[in-house]
């Protein structure tokens, strides 16, 4: 896995929690909680979208 794997998972997550609304407010009621829950609660959206960049390339690649 490459930095640019995780740099383009990390403004995937980014990207898609700038244009909901919700969860925006899922994430902002984590980050009140502290950062190790916003961070928590991030994780899984990051992992998805590391294994979809991450499985993306080989496609690209053909």
């Amino acid at each position: 896995m490459q930095a640019g794997d995780q740099t383009g998972a990390a403004i995937l997550v980014q990207t898609i929690f700038l244009k909901d609304g919700h969860l925006q407010g899922l994430l902002g009621e984590q980050a009140s909680k502290s950062p190790e829950a916003a961070v928590e609660f991030l994780k899984p959206y990051y992992m998805a979208a590391l294994a979809m960049t991450v499985r993306a390339k080989p496609e690209q690649e053909s």
